[in-house]
């Protein structure tokens, strides 16, 4: 029990810093003009913050966490930060954006993909292993967006 509560507050880490990058990088997206992009965006919010949401309620503690991020690319931040970007600046701003997400999302789904192959406990491993599911799934759409964006 004591090592599911340790996930998941990582998890609670994880997904709040996640949450608060996208809810950024929307903003980029919105900022540049791409509304479906900012709505992709907020759909990674929304799926972070209901995790969240859940395992706060199931009484999971962030104070449990032994799992401390690395800090992620603040490329977004070049310039004001509630600079109206257009054009080129507008597109790279955009690039930028999605590129930060699939760095964030890459991280969780390694350390939820490590979990879900390392733990003794099984139920443990198949917690782990859906949140691995889903964030790959994440993956794939930030990749389809890059080969949007770049063709």
């Amino acid at each position: 029990m004591k090592e599911t509560r340790r996930f998941l507050a990582n998890m609670i880490v994880l997904e709040e810093e996640t949450a608060a990058h996208c809810k950024r990088l929307a903003q980029v997206a919105l900022d540049a003009g791409d509304d479906e992009l900012e709505a992709f965006f907020q759909s990674l919010v929304e799926t972070a913050q209901l995790d969240v949401t859940e395992a706060l309620a199931d009484g999971i503690e962030r104070k449990h966490a032994t799992f401390k991020p690395t800090p992620v690319s603040e490329c977004l931040l070049a310039g004001p930060a509630r600079q109206m970007r257009t054009g080129y600046s507008a597109l790279l701003g955009v690039h930028c954006a999605v590129s930060c997400a699939l760095a964030l999302v890459r991280r969780n789904h390694g350390y939820y993909a490590s979990i879900g192959a390392s733990a003794k406990d099984a139920g443990l491993r198949s917690c782990a292993s859906g949140f691995e599911r889903e964030r790959a799934g994440h993956i794939s759409a930030l990749e389809h967006w890059i080969l949007r964006l770049t063709t």
